[in-house]
């Protein structure tokens, strides 16, 4: 708190004086008092607070006071108690909260705020005594019993009467007692403000106290205004009217807190009237034996003093006696002595009679003569010593007796509440304990309703189950078979599906390069293609060793290159037809096998023509180069060079998506070199168009298109062009090219730079109509795709394309005839910018999963040949799930469950473990979703135990004839709440979830938390996975929840680690939670039930954002401030789909999981970008819940403003490598249906608080 400016090391200044040598008393000057201090402050009736503020102010810091004069903390102490208690005095009037401005240690404590906190915690008994006799009757025991056996080292005491509050404060370690008075007092030299005095302590505290006291009051002999009499005796009046209280003395201790209630303002001036005749308390009151020897002198003249000192505070009224003296002044002496004697003869006379009235009235004259004895001053003179001592002994064993009886009627009546307090508290938990077992028996019930549905569903199941498929192998070689003609070969006729079972897992042999060489003497495979290709078919997982049980049969034709450079020697074939024959699993005629001649180096149509006039049976051929009546249609396959590398991450080679629209709004460099060579005779039947004049026709097209380009580029639009016709080939080709086809100008460097400046790349289809496709425009192909740029085919009707019968290049490229050239610029001025980044990103992914790398053309290849005989991939791998505890040791059990806080509700019920179905669908994806699996999945090379994009049966369906596994709401009569949670509802079948835990060395923290998902419906499983290389503690003890808990046990400590594709995950539905975080039961299944109308996106309960940086542009941040917007989940607490899992581990960029790595941080926001990335949706927020906060838990890494610094790159480093922002914002949140929704009063709403 800070004090006023006036408060400095010269105010507040102070007067000393000392009283009997023992006793220190400082006057503070006249501007240091309750009603003075703050400068400003007006009258003030705040003592009562004030005095208990010091005292908690004490007592918090553990002030020792051994110098009043020299404690320069005390009068800091007392400063801040008289600012704050004037300032909630005042507060207090102004609200009327209270009835009159004097308040009682109760109205103090009710009223006092969070600041007096502490003392409700105490203790406390309440007494009503006369004032003569409180202070020693019931205080003094008290304080003999704390002297003897102190509980605490500071005693405090609150002594109030007449409206004034004084502070006792006894501390054993100094052995002194301190007074302090916050009013202000008027001496007969000058004002003073406040006052502090100290004592020694003595055996005797009392007497001390007081001497203090009455020491204060000797010394400033109060005086008031009479305007301020009469408004404390008006106020006096009114109080004593109701008939209220005000506290006389209280007693306070860190422990205990002892409140002696006695007499209201206005009854102290009553006592100073009729002193010692007036007995004041309520029917409430109880008395308390009081201490031993109340005759001796000490308590007689302590009784004194107590009397003199409450006569002397500021609410003694002496009116009455100034008026009695001025009136006996006045009278006449003769009516003095006239009343004297009637006063003197009526009273006799009265008193006589009366005492013969009781005498005569009284039967037992033993009785009369026992009062008389006890209560006649005269009889006791007649009475022997003996007999008087006899007597004061019986009356102090009848007062001991009386006292004891009376103290045990108090226990007795103590206990006897405690009991009533515990038997009313136990019906309350009993009552409580009916409700949770109401509830119980609920889920029961409708556990066993689903349980029998279940059963009926079990018994009417005609349906077998499906599995990963078993393989069935063939153990032959291929025989021999009549010989077909090669030029009419398809599938049907020339491949032989006895070999490849749907259940063989399509089987595939190479033959080793190195082993079985079918290249010509002075031709040589390229060698990195044959490391490559060895190494890349090494890690698919069709590969086998054995050949007799091969499905297909990959033989590596080229590269082949010459290893001599004479002019004669490309006349030379490349292959060798009987070394190709003479393999040994050939079969006669090549059935089954693959002959894969891959182009790098050499780009030119020659690649292509290393099978011209050589028969290859029924084997596939696979290369980049084809002559129209070359290929054979859904047999042979046209594939990419491999320009890229052998595998890896090829994020790095791309360019960024953004600007949508870039310099060159089109650009091409190509050359075309003519050569009239040998006419391919063999090729040609006679149905064939005239190759040989379409070539030579001097109204080619190619002419005009060339010349037309070149005046588009100057024209008057402000579109940029970069068209370049004449320029050095890459290649620096030293043979002519035979075939009109547009070659490549530069380096792959320059042709690059150019590519990410230009909005669309020109692809010119060859001119030679014979060629279906070339390696040249394949290359072409590959670089405008690496670097964004959105190629343009003019003349794409006459060509194919890489893998064309299973990609859509219609979403990635765009085709025209040549005759459309005038309209190329209209048409590419009229894609809008979202189309144009729609076709952007296809086209990257395109690349990146099928062309970039040896190890993507090659997995590709093997997957159309498998996708051609409709057999599944392999399943994907799953991650093992090792146990931490090893096979012997049984960890140890808890049954100790945190109950929930929040009021229970049936929830749904409690069902054994049941595992989501999978590989349902094994056969039936590729025929129903192929497509999607090729363009939009881009992943046809695993079979997935379930995905979540599977199509969803209409809502008739799971009533007629579809019902098995359904359970809808009411039984399909729909419901509210009750009907609600008794079943699972949606639109599809019944499931649950499993809870992924990632946690390291805060074992009860995941204790804690584990615990809290006692009784949690439709949970599966808990998987913790266990990141700390230490494994748990031996005797920690886990708490049984109902379901298993599985604790696995990391390779290491990483947080990708959350999102492994464990084997022991059975659901689709998969709850990813921190140890830490605390969601309520109501929360959870909310989640769930939204999770599974949108299973193809991340669905949880913090949300967070990413904002455009305004002082740093082109760049990112992550922020967790309150939005209307969104844009990511946190998967701290969120529900994904076990499918992503497999993706995140396997498909997502290395570079990402190094990152989180790297940073320990990071791994919830990749995920946010997978989805984001592969759906195109943003994420679903549910609840109010925006962050969530574990009290006891240790300080988490999420707390350091390091954390928030990694997430900024993080974002930034994210989004290079998808090439652009995945993230999609969202400003809307999931509730319930009926949340906030007026309902009648026999309907239950969804959730009682969602």
């Amino acid at each position: 708190m800070t004090l006023p400016p006036l408060f400095s090391c010269h105010f507040p200044s102070h007067m000393k004086n000392c009283f009997n040598n023992e006793v220190d008393i400082l006057w503070y000057q006249p501007e240091f008092t309750q009603s003075r201090y703050p400068p400003g402050q007006k009258l003030s009736e705040a003592c009562t607070l004030i005095c208990l503020l010091v005292a908690v102010r004490i007592s918090r810091g553990n002030v020792s006071i051994c110098d009043i004069e020299n404690c320069s903390r005390l009068n800091i102490i007392v400063a801040e108690a008289i600012i704050e208690g004037n300032a909630i005095h005042a507060w207090l009037i102004k609200k009327r909260l209270i009835s009159h401005p004097y308040l009682n240690t109760e109205d103090a404590l009710k009223h006092g705020g969070k600041s007096l906190n502490i003392l409700k915690e105490w203790k406390f008994n309440i007494f009503h005594e006369e004032i003569e006799t409180s202070l020693y009757k019931n205080i003094n025991i008290f304080l003999h019993e704390w002297y003897k056996n102190p509980k605490c080292h500071t005693l405090f005491m609150l002594l109030i009467t007449c409206g004034r509050t004084i502070l006792f404060i006894f501390q054993e370690t100094t052995s002194k007692v301190t007074l302090f008075d916050s009013h202000s007092h008027t001496t007969d030299n000058s004002n003073h403000g406040l006052v502090i005095a100290q004592a020694p302590e003595s055996q005797n505290i009392i007497p001390l106290a007081l001497r203090l006291t009455w020491t204060l009051h000797e010394h400033a002999h109060v005086r008031q205004k009479p305007q301020e009499t009469r408004t404390y005796h008006a106020d006096a009046q009114r109080i004593r009217n109701e008939d209220t209280w005000i506290d006389v003395s209280n007693w306070i201790t860190l422990e205990q807190l002892l409140m002696v209630h006695h007499t209201t303002a206005d009854d102290a001036y009553a006592s100073e009237t009729h002193l010692g005749t007036r007995s004041v308390g309520s029917p409430r009151s109880r008395r308390i034996a009081p201490a031993r020897d109340p005759g001796s002198r000490k308590t007689k003249e302590t009784m004194r003093l107590c009397r003199n000192t409450y006569e002397t505070l500021p609410f003694y009224h002496n009116r009455t006696g100034r008026e009695m003296c001025q009136w006996l002044t006045h009278i006449k002496l003769s009516r003095i002595i006239i009343l004297t004697s009637v006063i003197l003869f009526i009273v006799p006379l009265f008193t006589h009679y009366y005492l013969s009235k009781v005498e005569s009235d009284t039967p037992d004259r033993d009785m009369y003569r026992t009062f008389s004895t006890l209560e006649a001053f005269e009889d006791f003179t007649s009475m022997k010593a003996s007999q008087l001592k006899m007597r004061i002994e019986e009356m102090f064993r009848i007062k001991i007796s009386v006292s004891n009886e009376l103290r045990d009627l108090s226990a007795k009546r103590q206990r006897l509440q405690g009991e009533v307090n515990s038997l009313t508290q136990k019906i309350d938990e009993l009552k409580q304990e009916l409700l949770h077992q109401q509830t119980d028996l609920d889920r029961l019930k409708i556990s066993v309703e689903q349980a029998q549905v279940a059963q009926k569903e079990a018994v009417e199941r005609n349906t077998p189950e499906l599995a990963p498929p078993k393989r069935i192998l063939i153990n032959t070689l291929p025989v021999t078979l009549s010989t077909t003609d090669p030029r009419s070969c398809r599938m049907y006729n020339c491949f032989d599906h006895s070999r490849c079972a749907l259940t063989s897992g399509f089987p595939v042999y190479l033959y080793d390069p190195d082993q079985f060489s079918v290249v010509s003497p002075g031709w040589d495979v390229d060698g990195f293609l044959k490391t490559t290709i060895k190494q890349t078919l090494g890690y698919n997982p069709h590969l086998t060793r054995n050949p007799a049980e091969a499905c297909i049969y990959i033989v590596l034709i080229g590269e082949a290159l010459s290893l001599h450079q004479k002019s004669d020697q490309r006349h030379n074939k490349a292959l060798d037809i009987k070394k190709l024959q003479a393999l040994p699993y050939w079969g006669g005629d090549g059935r089954n096998h693959i002959l894969l001649n891959l182009a790098r180096r050499d780009l030119s149509a020659d690649s292509g023509n290393i099978f011209s006039n050589l028969n290859t049976g029924r084997a596939i051929i696979v290369q980049s180069t084809f002559y129209r009546n070359q290929f054979r249609d859904d047999f042979d396959l046209i594939v990419p060079p491999i320009l890229g590398p052998p595998g890896g991450d090829v994020w790095q080679e791309c360019a960024q998506m953004l600007p949508a629209r870039r310099k060159y709004l089109l650009s091409f460099q190509g050359e075309m070199r003519t050569f009239m060579g040998t006419p391919m005779t063999y090729q040609i039947d006679d149905t064939d168009v005239d190759m040989e004049k379409l070539i030579i026709d001097d109204n080619n097209i190619d002419a005009f298109i060339i010349q037309y380009l070149k005046d588009m580029s100057n024209g008057i639009t402000l579109d940029k062009f970069f068209i370049q016709f004449e320029c050095i080939p890459a290649s620096m080709e030293s043979k002519p090219v035979e075939t009109l086809d547009w070659s490549l100008c530069g380096t792959d460097s320059s042709r690059r730079a150019i590519l990410k400046e230009s909005t669309f790349a020109l692809i010119l289809a060859p001119s030679n109509a014979t060629l279906l496709t070339t390696s040249f425009m394949q290359a072409r192909l590959y670089e405008a795709l690496r670097a964004g740029s959105i190629p343009v085919i003019l003349g794409g009707d006459q060509i194919l394309l890489n893998y064309n019968e299973v990609v859509d290049w219609r979403r990635a490229v765009i085709f025209l005839p040549k005759a459309r050239v005038t309209e190329m610029h209209f048409l590419l001025r009229a894609v809008p910018d979202n189309d144009l980044l729609t076709i952007r990103r296809q086209g990257r992914l395109i690349w990146e999963r099928y062309m970039s790398t040896a190890q993507g053309v090659v997995d590709t290849t093997i997957a159309v040949i498998r996708d051609r005989l409709g057999i599944p991939p392999l399943p994907a791998s799953q991650t093992p799930s090792p146990s931490v505890f090893n096979e012997s040791f049984v960890p140890l059990k808890s049954d100790a469950i945190i109950a929930e806080p929040e009021a229970e509700e049936s929830l749904g019920p409690l069902e054994p473990p049941y595992p989501s179905p999978a590989f349902k669908r094994n056969y039936t994806t590729l025929l129903v979703q192929n497509h999607e699996i090729w363009n939009d999945w881009m992943d046809p090379f695993n079979l997935y135990p379930q995905l979540p994009f599977d199509t969803v049966l209409p809502s008739d369906a799971k009533f007629i004839g579809s019902e098995v596994g359904f359970r809808p709401i009411g039984k399909g009569a729909g419901g509210a709440g009750k009907e609600f949670s008794e079943s699972l509802g949606g639109n599809y079948p019944r499931e649950q979830f499993t809870i992924v835990m990632l946690t390291y060395e805060r074992e009860q923290v995941l204790i804690n938390s584990l615990a809290r998902l006692y009784g949690l419906p439709y949970l599966n499983k808990v998987l913790v996975v266990w990141n700390s290389p230490k494994p748990p503690v031996e005797d920690l003890k886990w708490p049984d929840i109902g379901v298993p808990i599985h604790v696995i046990k990391a390779p290491r400590n990483s947080l990708n680690n959350r999102f492994l594709p464990f084997d022991a995950i059975e659901t689709e539905a998969v709850l990813s939670i921190d140890d830490d975080a605390h969601l309520r039961h109501d929360e959870i299944m909310f989640g769930f039930r939204v999770w599974r109308e949108h299973r193809d996106r991340v669905v949880g309960f913090p949300g967070r954002f990413h904002a455009w940086d305004q002082n740093y542009h082109n760049a990112w941040n992550y922020n967790s401030n309150y939005s209307c917007e969104l844009s990511m989940v946190l998967t701290g607490a969120a529900f994904i789909h076990k499918h992503y899992t497999y993706l995140y581990t396997h498909w997502l960029p290395q570079a990402i999981r190094d990152k989180v790595d790297e940073y320990m941080n990071c791994e919830d926001i990749a995920m946010n970008f997978l989805i984001s990335h592969l759906t195109r949706k943003p994420p679903v927020k549910v609840t109010s819940r925006w962050t969530f906060r574990c009290p006891g838990c240790p300080v988490s890494l999420s707390e350091d403003d390091t954390h928030f610094q990694e997430r900024h790159k993080c974002i930034n480093f994210f989004s290079q490598v998808f090439g652009y922002m995945p993230l999609l914002n969202t400003q809307y949140r999931a509730d319930s249906i009926l949340f906030k929704t007026r309902i009648p009063h026999d309907k239950q709403k969804c959730f009682k608080f969602i």
